[in-house]
């Protein structure tokens, strides 16, 4: 951590000089929400397959210094329209080296709300999916968002 704290310090320079300077900033904020098909089947927990009804997502990504970022992703699935059965949080926090390259790490972790814990799954420990990752992220087209029907 302080070899990052030491590369924003001196990289901080840089974009003084070039006069786009921004401590944090919110980059990204959205919320989504869908309809279930009745078909769809959760591997994760497959006995809720016929029952699924919605899902949500709040996605948002800050930045500090513009180098460096944090992606989040915090999803929810529906068995009926007040009922939360999975809940996760998906993030990135990664460091741009250039326009077109970055590099992270990545976390995802899932749970089943209002279930009996271990029983369902191994005794042995605890099987609550999460991942985590290092990688490399490559830019080949910069994303562009189109316009709206509606002005």
């Amino acid at each position: 951590m302080k070899y990052v704290l030491l590369l924003v310090f001196l990289t901080s320079d840089i974009a003084l000089a070039r006069g786009n300077y921004s401590l944090f900033e919110v980059e990204k904020l959205e919320i989504k929400h869908a309809k279930l098909f009745e078909a769809t089947r959760d591997p994760y927990a497959p006995h809720y397959t016929g029952d699924w009804h919605s899902k949500s997502e709040l996605e948002w990504r800050v930045s500090l210094l513009q180098y460096i970022y944090l992606d989040n992703n915090m999803h929810m699935e529906m068995i009926d329209p007040v009922t939360v059965k999975t809940v996760g949080w998906r993030y990135e926090f990664g460091f741009r080296l250039f326009d077109n390259l970055s590099i992270f790490w990545g976390h995802h972790s899932r749970h089943i709300l209002d279930e009996k814990g271990m029983e369902l799954y191994m005794p042995e420990d605890n099987q609550f999916p999460v991942e985590d990752t290092i990688g490399i992220r490559i830019k080949i087209v910069e994303e562009k968002v189109g316009k709206g029907i509606f002005k």
